[in-house]
């Protein structure tokens, strides 16, 4: 156990200059979303939160303060999952002794679920509990798009090649910086007037943006028609077999051109011998549109709980 007065010591930002050590705590056969290190870092900092992470030399925990009613646990990393489970309870009982806002566990294995429940349950904590579907796909033979798998697919890829349109594929880079920015920048204005209040454009444009250049680690396109960009979509690799699909945006004006562009990046990725592309939670209302990817079922699942804060006059000073 961590002496309640050490936690302190252990809690600093979260910055781009912690990708070394997120990455050297990532489990090499992850296929979790949430695993990429450029969203970690950049869901946590860039946007509307302040990102931390506590490092003991033995778990890892990012998360973030929020501006509604609790703050948020991004992700939490060590050497077994009972280890990660009595740190986060002993982290919570010093946090709850801080503040009054709930803490939220996210992303948490069905095993570390497991664990916190029955704690919570021997101790008599009244908690909130959830679980997530997350999308992820298997891409293994998506380039060549034979039989019955991929027959959704492939149709709208034909739709889209019978246009003969002036297509052009460009890799994420400096040239065409301004372009993709631009074209990001739409998305979230899209989003946000659709009610996702809490997306915020620096995430994208300081961290997964400026880290979708070409490389090992991405699958990074944009797509233009008559030279203009028409659509973009960010890789970033996850694991050694999992990429993640972190932002993706096609004018739907342009008919197949969603499906094509998001084709080519999983293509790319599974010629490099990867497996699989995660694309976060699974949404109903996109759902019909991502199942011609080949989603895997049953889809993976990852839990999340509420603990509850208590009013006290003091706050956590690394919060302010």
């Amino acid at each position: 156990m961590i002496l309640m007065k050490q936690f302190d010591t252990f809690i600093t930002p979260l910055t781009i200059t912690d990708i070394p050590l997120i990455l050297a705590n990532i489990p090499k056969d992850s296929t979790n979303y949430y695993d990429c290190i450029p969203y970690a870092i950049g869901a946590n900092t860039y946007g509307v939160f302040q990102g931390f992470k506590y490092y003991d030399g033995e778990v890892l925990i990012l998360f973030n303060t929020k501006y509604q009613k609790y703050w948020k646990v991004y992700k939490a990393y060590g050497p077994n999952d009972q280890i990660i489970c009595d740190r986060l309870w002993d982290w919570w009982a010093y946090y709850k002794s801080k503040t009054e806002k709930d803490l939220a566990l996210n992303n948490l294995t069905e095993s570390q679920y497991k664990i916190l429940l029955s704690r919570a349950k021997k101790e008599g904590i009244k908690i909130s509990k959830t679980s997530c579907e997350e999308d992820v796909f298997d891409i293994r033979g998506i380039k060549d798009l034979k039989g019955g798998t991929w027959a959704k697919l492939r149709m709208m890829i034909n739709v889209f090649k019978r246009q003969e349109l002036n297509h052009t594929v460009e890799h994420i880079s400096e040239s065409n910086l301004e372009e993709s920015r631009n074209l990001l920048k739409y998305w979230v204005k899209q989003m946000k007037d659709n009610g996702a209040i809490q997306l915020n454009y620096r995430q994208y444009e300081y961290v997964l943006l400026y880290h979708s250049f070409q490389g090992s680690d991405t699958c990074s396109y944009v797509h233009k028609i008559d030279g203009k960009p028409k659509a973009i979509v960010l890789m970033n690799k996850i694991s050694d077999n999992c990429f993640a699909q972190t932002s993706s945006f096609a004018d739907r004006d342009v008919k197949g051109i969603s499906e094509y562009s998001i084709y080519h990046a999983f293509a790319e990725a599974s010629e490099r011998g990867i497996d699989y592309a995660a694309s976060g939670l699974r949404m109903v209302s996109t759902w019909n549109f991502k199942n011609k990817y080949n989603p895997v079922q049953p889809s993976p699942v990852w839990y999340k709980i509420g603990l509850p804060g208590e009013v006290v006059k003091d706050s956590l000073p690394f919060f302010e």
